[in-house]
């Protein structure tokens, strides 16, 4: 801290907080983004290193960034570390595999000077190139086309004022997933307005690229959904988002039951297996049709696609409280470990 401060009397404009792991590719092209802003003379950029086996630390340090080491922890202990460390008043919190757009941090500050505003963001895109489940996974996103007021946003895209994150003292450690969600319901609960503005684009090369990429993902990050939703329920229209991965998990549960059962007492419990299977796949219908009214492209010839990706996700949601699975860059480091022991 004392070296950076001997860099520059001056407090920078904006902080921007990374944190990172094993992804140096995206977090070049995150970080040649950031040095393209106006006002990029001013940016304090902080990454926080999660324990990377690559060169992401030496990419870090190519941009004049400040490199935090932090192994193994969760992101919302790597988040603290940066806004405790930062000297902006406005925080920007993004991912090193999220590419913002030009002109973004030019939209994100005006909306500072009314100090209600505690946070402002807008929702990923999927890589240009994606494939077709980034493509409709997409769907699960809220892009409204004005600037408006939000219940959350994501972590990866988004500008917080320092003041006020650290009143509700940052990001819930205890969580390993879904503190963006709990993040923005304290500030909520402090009074302060959440904000989404359509300028503030940006590129999210981290989505899921094929259905096992998004099982995985889904798996790990719905670990902490249920006690988060829970602290946030504050309208009976939320309370869907959270019974239906309880209802699909004991309807996996059933049917499992009726197939171990089904031959020493009879097969006429294999209806209850079809019963499940059918439960589960009208819940996936039902996650269907909404994603097909935030969907960008809306030909009908899309829902069966967005059926299979709602099915894939409800599955792995439902699952995640019982099975654990590491996130995506930690398994990356681990057999990328391997291949070279």
């Amino acid at each position: 801290m004392t070296a950076l401060c001997a860099t520059s009397a001056r407090a920078p404009l904006v902080s921007v907080v990374i944190p990172v792991r094993n992804d140096a590719g995206n977090l070049a092209r995150c970080l040649k983004a950031i040095r393209e802003q106006s006002g990029a003379s001013s940016i304090e950029i902080i990454v926080a290193d999660n324990g990377s086996t690559d060169s992401s630390r030496d990419v870090a340090r190519s941009f004049g960034a400040t490199v935090l080491q932090m192994p193994d922890v969760p992101v919302s202990t790597l988040r603290n570390a940066g806004l405790r460390l930062a000297r902006g008043q406005v925080v920007a919190l993004i991912d090193a595999d999220n590419e913002i757009s030009e002109g973004w941090l030019e939209a994100a500050l005006p909306h500072f000077q009314n100090s209600r505003v505690a946070a402002i963001g807008y929702d990923y895109s999927p890589p240009p190139s994606g494939t077709w489940v980034q493509r409709l996974y997409d769907a699960f996103r809220y892009h409204p086309s004005a600037v408006q007021r939000v219940r959350w946003l994501a972590t990866g895209n988004m500008a917080v004022r320092r003041g006020a994150a650290l009143e509700i003292d940052g990001f819930d450690e205890t969580l390993e997933t879904c503190e963006d969600f709990d993040f923005c319901n304290r500030l909520r609960l402090q009074g302060y307005e959440i904000l989404a503005d359509p300028r503030l684009k940006s590129t999210h090369y981290g989505d899921p690229a094929t259905l096992e990429d998004l099982f995985k993902g889904e798996l790990w990050r719905g670990r902490d959904a249920l006690r988060v939703g829970l602290r946030g329920l504050n309208a009976w229209s939320e309370l869907p988002s959270l019974l239906f991965p309880l209802v699909a998990l004991m309807s996996i549960a059933a049917g499992l039951v009726s197939v171990a059962l089904a031959w020493p007492v009879g097969a006429h419990l294999l209806w209850w297996t079809a019963g499940s299977v059918a439960l589960v796949s009208a819940l996936s219908c039902l996650r269907a049709i909404r994603m097909f009214t935030r969907a960008r492209d809306r030909r009908i010839g899309i829902f069966p696609g967005l059926w299979t990706v709602a099915f894939v996700y409800d599955i792995a949601r439902a699952l995640s409280p019982i099975v654990r699975t590491p996130h995506r860059h930690a398994i990356a480091s681990h057999e990328r470990n391997r291949a070279t022991a």
